[in-house]
């Protein structure tokens, strides 16, 4: 298994492939296990749009993406008004903290107008397990509490754009 998880890392550092995660998430990388936990998809008491959280170096950053979680899934997620992009990702996934900027950006673009939504995988298997994300970053499209569209892996934001546009009818 550190062989794979060591492969993985090498592929993952030149953006070949994304994370495995959901089948057996590695509960090393965790914080709760003692491992490392990368700051770089921000801090997970990030909560929402245009909110001022303090980065690990000690600035202020602002994050327009909600950090949401398996116990608010339901009530953020599938009982939404709005078209709802959930950002599956792991603070260990290298292709997760690739795309964070992007989510991010379309986040602030479209602020009022859909949520976007970062949901650790490693601390929801139950999410995990229900909706099949077994590689991330994974990108849900939810509208009216059911799964519309589904992105696996780093694509450019032009192509989540059209996809979420797509779900929006706009």
């Amino acid at each position: 298994m550190k062989k794979l998880i060591g492969l993985c890392s090498v592929l993952l550092m030149v953006g070949l492939v994304g994370c495995e995660a959901a089948k057996t998430p590695d509960k090393a990388a965790s914080p709760e296990k003692g491992g490392k936990q990368a700051a770089a998809n921000g801090p997970a008491t990030t909560a929402g749009a245009g909110n001022q959280v303090t980065a690990a170096a000690g600035e202020s950053e602002t994050h327009f993406a909600k950090v949401i979680s398996e116990a608010s899934f339901e009530t953020d997620v599938l009982k939404s008004d709005q078209v709802v992009l959930v950002d599956c990702w792991a603070p260990w996934c290298g292709p997760c903290r690739q795309i964070a900027p992007v989510i991010e950006e379309i986040a602030k673009d479209f602020e009022g107008q859909a949520l976007i939504a970062k949901l650790d995988v490693d601390t929801a298997p139950g999410i995990s397990q229900k909706y099949e994300i077994n590689a991330i970053p994974a990108l849900l499209i939810f509208k009216n509490g059911e799964v519309v569209d589904k992105i696996v892996g780093l694509q450019p934001k032009e192509q989540i754009v059209a996809k979420l546009k797509s779900v929006m009818g706009q």
